[in-house]
């Protein structure tokens, strides 16, 4: 899976390398997100987790039609859960809560189609991998009391039972809207790699990444 993520680097130089045969602008991002988790028992369930993510782009114009988006992106991901404990006859007896929110350094690459609709604007949509390091993060519970720890990372293989697998990988999608140096997108993260700590809830399996995004964005150069 490493190897997803340095193909992912290579492409960016290199695409960023033809500057002579195709148009390059930069620009930077930022925006709301909600993510959660899915699990492969498919026997529990969490609750979205709102987030935001902010970064630079770039947008590596082929022809009018087609283009390649990288971008290097801060992201918050993670999932939440609330319960409620009542006795036999129903009356409400406590409650917890729960947050985990690890914080991801990604880079994702777009290959987007983009169709012109009058001077200035312009719909696009697409998809293409992403890859994304653990860098942080917190994880916080409210049972009778509060506490908060935060979050480790460590290989995929040989970490400690607490530690979350720090490397991430997936498919990354986008629609939105261009309108001059305006961006407004959609974006989705389908992570496929197992991201939970060995000691995860026992007989949930696995558990995967799962976001999506809403963005604005602003392109320093104009575009064909």
């Amino acid at each position: 899976m490493k190897t997803l993520f340095t193909a992912n680097l290579y492409i960016v130089l290199l695409m960023l390398g033809f500057d002579s045969y195709a148009q390059v602008r930069l620009g930077v991002k930022a925006g709301v997100n909600a993510s959660n988790v899915v699990f492969e028992s498919k026997s529990i369930e969490f609750d979205p987790l709102p987030g935001y993510q902010v970064g630079l782009q770039a947008d590596i114009i082929l022809s009018p039609k087609f283009s390649i988006q990288p971008a290097l992106l801060y992201v918050t991901k993670g999932f939440s859960s609330e319960l409620e404990f009542r006795n036999a006859q129903g009356t409400l007896t406590g409650n917890f809560w729960g947050s985990f929110r690890p914080n991801y350094l990604e880079l994702p690459v777009l290959f987007l189609y983009k169709v012109k609709v009058g001077n200035s604007c312009k719909f696009f949509g697409g998809l293409g991998p992403y890859a994304a390091a653990g860098i942080g993060g917190k994880s916080n519970f409210h049972l009778a009391t509060g506490s908060s720890r935060k979050i480790l990372f460590g290989p995929k293989n040989n970490r400690s039972p607490d530690a979350y697998n720090r490397m991430d990988y997936g498919i990354a999608a986008a629609v939105g809207v261009e309108i001059r140096k305006i961006s407004l997108t959609v974006n989705y993260d389908h992570g496929l790699t197992e991201v939970g700590p060995n000691s995860s809830i026992v007989g949930a399996g696995a558990y995967y990444n799962r976001s999506l995004a809403l963005s604005a964005g602003y392109w320093f150069g104009k575009a064909r």
